[in-house]
């Protein structure tokens, strides 16, 4: 049987996410199968910002450079469609499941959380 945080100390661990996750964790039942659940959530958005996140980005500092030293016109509208898709997808990360420093916040409590309780 899983035991119980005192309400300090759960404070205490989670005082560094923002005000929605804190909301939602003071609520919820903590149980090691709901933790470990979050943990390989929390994972998998981390992974999907390395590999989705950061080669747009490159994408589009690459075209930045290459349209500054090329004044061709494909090359500037391949760059303004690759800074779309960039800022596109940082917008939706952001706002929909919180960007990787906010994750990788969530991960150390979750883990520190499951630790707490087993």
């Amino acid at each position: 049987m899983p035991k119980k945080i005192a309400a300090e100390k759960l404070e205490q661990i989670i005082k560094s996410l923002p005000t929605k996750d804190r909301l939602i964790l003071r609520e919820q039942a903590l149980s090691e199968q709901w933790l470990e659940e979050k943990i390989a959530d929390t994972k998998s958005l981390m992974k999907r910002d390395l590999w989705l996140g950061l080669p747009l980005m490159l994408l589009y500092l690459g075209t930045m450079a290459w349209a500054y030293f090329t004044q061709q016109n494909i090359v500037n509208n391949i760059t303004l469609s690759a800074g779309v898709l960039a800022f596109g997808y940082f917008a939706y990360t952001v706002f929909t499941t919180g960007s990787y420093g906010t994750n990788k916040k969530r991960l150390a409590v979750y883990e520190e959380l499951l630790k707490a309780i087993k």
